[in-house]
């Protein structure tokens, strides 16, 4: 579900904010911030299930295996098995990035082929073998490890609650692309956050600034730059190829300074 599409604009954002409010009003006090984070745990599994729906479940288990490893890794600080856990947790992420990310690569290698063939015909890949690449997976693999890493130093607070850590790592608007974000940066506001109608404005405006440079700069640089790069070497003209590179350097910067607060809005 693409950030600029009809169904984000007009149905998923719209319905997951009612939700989010209506939840705001009713929920007691007590129990009003675990609520919010459920709605917003469903949203984003509802968001990626909308564009990856079979990968749903590898997902979920990278959550819930990288609780689990945190849990280990607070209990064990400053010992040994701290870091065994720590060196275990990183090794399994990696593992898992690199064979959804890399297998495909792997096997077409001289080294890996072989091994392949040489295994017995009940457990070899088909000739056609693929390994469809997850939605995001990098983005929320890293973000699982610098979590790991900033409990095991001290620098984060192990997440008490599954629902909450699990809403710092699918949260939808950074799920499928980026930034990265560090669990100390947002670890407040997952327990307690102010509503109110300033900062739903600001967060409003930031969003119609950021979807019309999307929709109104960065798409059409894009255009041009994919024109300019499908001209043969042999044929393109250096103001061709000066219009391509800086239409294709602008398109990255546009998001990287709205994500930066370079765009806001004057008040």
């Amino acid at each position: 579900m693409v950030f600029s599409s009809i169904t984000f604009v007009l149905f998923f954002l719209p319905v997951t904010l009612l939700i989010y409010l209506f939840a705001a009003l009713v929920s007691p006090e007590r129990w009003k911030y675990r609520v919010l984070n459920i709605v917003l745990l469903v949203s984003s599994m509802f968001f990626y299930a909308w564009g990856e729906p079979s990968y749903v479940i590898l997902l979920l288990l990278s959550m819930i295996l990288n609780y689990f490893f945190a849990t280990a890794i607070e209990v064990n600080k400053g010992e040994r098995n701290g870091t065994f856990w720590l060196f275990l947790s990183v090794a399994i992420n990696i593992c898992f990035l690199v064979y959804f990310k890399y297998m495909n690569l792997l096997l077409t290698t001289k080294f890996f082929g072989s091994i392949v063939n040489d295994l017995p015909e009940a457990i070899r890949p088909a000739p056609n073998f693929h390994i469809a690449l997850p939605l995001g997976i990098s983005f929320y693999t890293f973000q699982a490890i610098s979590y790991l890493v900033d409990v095991y130093r001290g620098t984060a607070k192990v997440s008490k609650s599954l629902i909450d850590f699990g809403c710092y790592l699918t949260m939808f608007p950074q799920l499928v692309a980026g930034p990265i974000v560090r669990y100390e940066s947002i670890a407040k506001e997952l327990v307690e956050r102010t509503l109110s109608a300033e900062n739903f404005a600001e967060g409003f405006r930031r969003f119609v600034f950021g979807l019309a440079k999307k929709m109104l700069l960065a798409d059409y640089f894009g255009r041009i730059a994919d024109a300019a790069f499908s001209v043969p070497n042999d044929e393109v003209s250096m103001p061709v190829a000066w219009a391509g590179m800086l239409c294709y350097y602008s398109r990255p910067s546009i998001g990287m300074a709205n994500r930066a607060g370079f765009f806001k809005p004057a008040a």
